[in-house]
Parts: structure tokens; sequence; C-alpha cells
């Protein structure tokens, strides 16, 4: 999440990602949590990890658990819920980079979803989406994104993909999102509470939260 997300921003954010675009995140690692500057490994293993809340959400013909396995609904639910009461945003513009494997969906202007995901965010979410083409195609635009200055508020770090002093770069452009995260902090974000507290380690670098992980 850059630098230039304000906390009522990120609250936004913290709807899109629990939401709509589970894949869009901060932050995205596999494996164990990144801890690769001297002590890292130290401040990683004494950081309060996100606390776990199941969202109150439709009841589930198969309930999910706290070790990470997901509810499952063998139906559409007859009787929905809402898990965020109003809308998150505050009308402000909400940027993002992120890429996709597959045809990428219509532009905004077109796209009826997307302006109903506007609508109900009560912001402007703006997507810059780079279809992978197998040549490096996401790294170049990463690389040229971060040259320029000019980041979003929301930015896909993918794995194995060449990125380059990630610590260093996270340090010096995007938030540390502890103090909004941590511990019991992130009840105030009812869907990324829902997130499994054993999730959060791969977006943990250095004993910092930096960002929204997708394992």
């Amino acid at each position: 999440m850059s630098t230039n997300l304000s906390r009522r921003g990120f609250m936004g954010a913290a709807g899109i990602a629990g939401l709509t675009v589970a894949g869009l995140s901060s932050l995205t690692a596999c494996g164990s949590g990144a801890t690769v500057s001297k002590g890292g490994a130290k401040a990683s293993a004494k950081l309060k990890l996100p606390t776990y809340v199941v969202a109150q959400t439709a009841p589930a013909d198969l309930a999910g658990n706290a070790a990470g396995l997901d509810a499952t609904y063998l139906r559409y639910p007859k009787k929905l819920t809402r898990s965020v009461a109003e809308a998150p945003g505050d009308g402000s513009r909400i940027t993002a980079l992120t890429e996709t494997f597959t045809t990428p969906a219509p532009p905004q202007s077109k796209n009826a979803y997307w302006q109903e995901l506007n609508k109900r965010l009560g912001a402007q979410f703006d997507m810059t989406v780079v279809v992978d083409q197998g040549v490096d195609a996401y790294l170049t635009k990463f690389n040229a994104m971060i040259a320029s200055g000019d980041i979003p508020d929301l930015v896909w770090f993918p794995p194995n993909q060449g990125l380059q002093r990630v610590p260093e770069l996270l340090d010096a452009k995007f938030h540390d999102l502890t103090p909004y995260l941590s511990g019991d902090a992130v009840k105030t974000y009812p869907n990324l509470a829902n997130l499994p507290t054993t999730a959060w380690k791969t977006a943990v670098i250095n004993g910092k939260i930096r960002g929204v992980t997708v394992a």
C-alpha cells in the first residue's frame, strides 16, 4: 500500500480486498514470511498477527474453521447479509496496479459491475491491469512505475517475477500496515479479520505487516 493512501482510504481499500478482489493486494507471497534483513526473523517472531474473527455472513452449508478451511455453500444462500454496514469510502479515488492471466475485464466505462462496485464502495476505484504475456510485462510496468515515483495506492507484488530489493522498497515507498492490522486492530475491518491468522505470515517482512496476503 503506497504512502499516498490515507487511513480513510485504507478503510475503503479494506472493503475492496475483503469483498471483491481478493487477488488484489499491496503485498503477496507464497510460503513463510520473508525476513531478509539482519534481525528480521527475530522482529517477525515478536509481531502479533491479526486476530481471526469469523465474518457474520449467510450461514454456510459446510462451516469453515480458524485453520484456514473456507466455508462452503452448496447452493446460493436464500438470506443474504451485508458485511459492511455503510460504504467505506469517502468519495475519493483509489488507484491500483495488478495483473491478469486471463482476458481482462471490459473498461470501467462499459462495465456495469465495476460501476456498481464504485457505488457500493463510495469511492472511485481505478485499476491498471497488465495482461500477462510471458515476456516480463508486469515486471516492466512495475519497474517503470517505481522509477516514475507515481505509485498507485494498491500494488500487486507477485512472487517469482524477479522483483528486487523489496524490503528496502517497502520501507521507502509503502505504508507499514502493522498499526492498523496487528492483533485486535484488524477488527475494524471485518472482512480482513475473516482471513485466518496463519495466512498473514506471508505478508510479514522484517517484523511489519506490509500488505494483504494472497496465499
